[in-house]
C-alpha cells in the first residue's frame, strides 16, 4: 500500500495544495477530479516520483514499482511499434543475465552450508519467481495482445514510431507501461488520446 501524509506543493506565496492525506491499496482504482491549475499533474509526478513536494512525504513498500504516462512525451520516432512496447521488457533482460551469473556462481561454490552460499541460492529462486511472474516465455505474444488491444493490426508492429499520430503514440507507450505490470498504474488524461472502443 502507498502512502501520502501532508503533501503540500507552494509555489512562492502561492499554495496550489496542502495536507494531502491519502492511502492507496492494491486493488485501488480511484480518479482524481479537479479543475485546471489545481495541481493534479503535479500531484502523479510527486507519487511517480518526479517532482518533489514542498513538504509531506510518500512511502511505498519495498520494490514497489510505478508506472506513470504524462499527458504529453517524446516519442522514438525511428523506433518501431514493438520495439518501443519490448522496452518494457528490460527488468526480464536484466533477471536473465543475473540468473546466468548466480548459476555459474552456485556451480563454482563449494561452501554449501554458508550463510552466503544460502543466501546465494535465495536469490537465485527470487530471480527464477520474478521472471515466472512477469511472464518472460511469452513476452512477444503479451506485446502482441496488448498492442492489438489497444487497436493496432498485425502489420503495424513493424511501422516505425514516425508513421503514427500523436494519439497513436500515446498508445504505444501506453502498452509499454501496461506490460511493466507496475504495482501502481498513473494514468494524466489517459482517456485523451483514445476512442471509446480502447477506453472500454
Amino acid at each position: 500500500m502507498l502512502h501520502l501524509t501532508s503533501l503540500a506543493v507552494h509555489f512562492g506565496d502561492r499554495t496550489l495544495f496542502e495536507g494531502v492525506d491519502l492511502a492507496i491499496g492494491n486493488k485501488d482504482r480511484i480518479g482524481l477530479v479537479g479543475r485546471n491549475g489545481a495541481g493534479k499533474s503535479t500531484l502523479l509526478k510527486i507519487i511517480a516520483g518526479l517532482q518533489k513536494p514542498s513538504g509531506g512525504s510518500v512511502n511505498t513498500p519495498k520494490e514497489y514499482r510505478i508506472g506513470y504516462l504524462p499527458q504529453e512525451m517524446e516519442h522514438e520516432e525511428e523506433s518501431t511499434v514493438m520495439e518501443v512496447a519490448m522496452q518494457a521488457f528490460a527488468e526480464v533482460q536484466a533477471l536473465e543475465t543475473r540468473l546466468e551469473a548466480l548459476t555459474k556462481e552456485v556451480a563454482e561454490r563449494t561452501d554449501y552450508e554458508s550463510d552466503s552460499y544460502a543466501d546465494l541460492i535465495q536469490e537465485l529462486s527470487d530471480a527464477n519467481e520474478r521472471l515466472d511472474a512477469i511472464g518472460a516465455a511469452s513476452t512477444e505474444e503479451q506485446a502482441h495482445r496488448i498492442l492489438q488491444g489497444l487497436g493496432f493490426k498485425i502489420t503495424d508492429m513493424t511501422r516505425q514510431m514516425s508513421e503514427f499520430s500523436g494519439g497513436w503514440k500515446m498508445r504505444v507507450e501506453l502498452a509499454k507501461l501496461l506490460l511493466m505490470q507496475p504495482d501502481l498504474l498513473l494514468l494524466d488524461e489517459p482517456t485523451n488520446h483514445l476512442d471509446i472502443e480502447s477506453i472500454e
